[in-house]
């Protein structure tokens, strides 16, 4: 059974699942996640192991990858777009509406679908972007991701709550 409950899991989970057809070896891997390339390894292998990565030998470097033949596969993906995704998935989806400036998300806890995303939007001084583009894209993500989201406009950039994220900037 795979646990999603250590923070190497997830980040290595969120990293291939947002970059499905990426094929990395361990040490380039773990550049990437700045981890420890020894515990980065001992995961691998245990993922490997139930089935969800494989691996292949080129030259002398082990290349792995999520494994889409696994039973779970899917099941995993949406588990994690809904999730630690969302974040991703919103400035995705946001970078479509003109005159967006900068984006804070609030969620209190990704892995409670139940909870409402909260999205403030820094308001530009000069252009604004109506609101009935951004509530279209809010929309077309609230059905993607089956989460509430609801957005507000702010007037200065947010900081000090560890809860409340930037997740795009747009110049």
């Amino acid at each position: 059974m795979l646990s999603l409950q250590s923070k190497l899991t997830q980040n290595l989970l969120l990293f291939f699942f947002l970059n499905p057809i990426e094929e990395r070896y361990l040490h380039e891997l773990a550049k990437i996640l700045e981890v420890d390339p020894k515990n980065l390894h001992k995961k691998l292998k245990e993922l490997e192991a139930i089935g969800l990565f494989k691996s292949r030998l080129k030259g002398t470097q082990r290349y792995y990858s999520l494994n889409p033949q696994w039973p779970l596969y899917f099941e995993y993906r949406s588990i994690f777009k809904k999730t630690l995704g969302v974040p991703y998935a919103i400035a995705d989806g946001l970078q479509t509406v003109r005159y967006l400036r900068s984006v804070y998300m609030k969620i209190d806890d990704p892995f409670d679908v139940q909870k409402e995303i909260q999205i403030f939007i820094l308001r530009n001084p000069y252009n604004s972007p109506s609101e009935k583009s951004i509530s279209a894209v809010l929309k077309r993500l609230e059905k993607e991701l089956g989460r509430e989201i609801t957005f507000s406009y702010v007037a200065s950039p947010l900081s000090g709550d560890d809860y409340l994220e930037l997740i795009c900037t747009v110049l």
